[in-house]
């Protein structure tokens, strides 16, 4: 798989989180890759993501990045949860 077809999938990923209102930000939680490694943890709001497009990592030494962003979701409470899956 190619980064540009990686990236198109990562697009249309961010764009059904920002379908979530719940969503309070997005988290990258990296699956392995040391050049990833800088990235665990950082957070973006779904727009910032959508514009910076810090997935896939082009530095990735793997084939194929496999880092993820898991959805910070904020109930009406106000407590946090995380969530890999987007609606």
């Amino acid at each position: 798989m190619s980064y540009a077809t990686d990236r198109a999938e990562m697009e249309a990923e961010l764009e059904n989180w920002a379908k979530d209102r719940n969503v309070a930000y997005l988290e990258i939680s990296v699956l392995g890759c040391a050049a990833c490694m800088a990235l665990d943890g950082v957070t973006y709001g779904v727009k910032r993501a959508m514009k910076d497009m810090p997935l896939p990592n082009s530095s990735c030494t793997r084939k194929r990045c496999e880092c993820v962003f898991v959805g910070v979701m904020r109930d009406e409470a106000g407590a946090t949860t995380r969530k890999l899956d987007h609606p």
